[in-house]
């Protein structure tokens, strides 16, 4: 993989990922359990975990180059873990 590659694979993850937060940002933990709440049509547990899962931030990948990736990515997964 050439550098130029690189570098446009790296700006098409992080405008995914600029995308995903747009749509987040003005969203609560408080704003989805209560849209869950509302929900006739599919209120069970297991609907709502599935909302928060969507709702959590990405992982970081190993090449992001980030010091703090492995703690992030080791606290998401502890959370991940605990809706289920």
């Amino acid at each position: 993989m050439t550098e130029i590659e690189k570098i446009e694979t790296e700006i098409a993850t992080l405008q995914a990922k600029l995308e995903y937060l747009k749509g987040k940002e003005s969203q609560t933990l408080l704003d989805i359990i209560s849209e869950w709440c509302d929900d006739e049509d599919d209120p069970t547990c297991e609907n709502l975990v599935s909302r928060i899962e969507e709702w959590l931030p990405y992982e970081f990948t190993r090449d992001s180059g980030e010091e703090y990736d492995i703690g992030w990515n080791e606290c998401l997964q502890k959370i991940k873990n605990k809706l289920r």
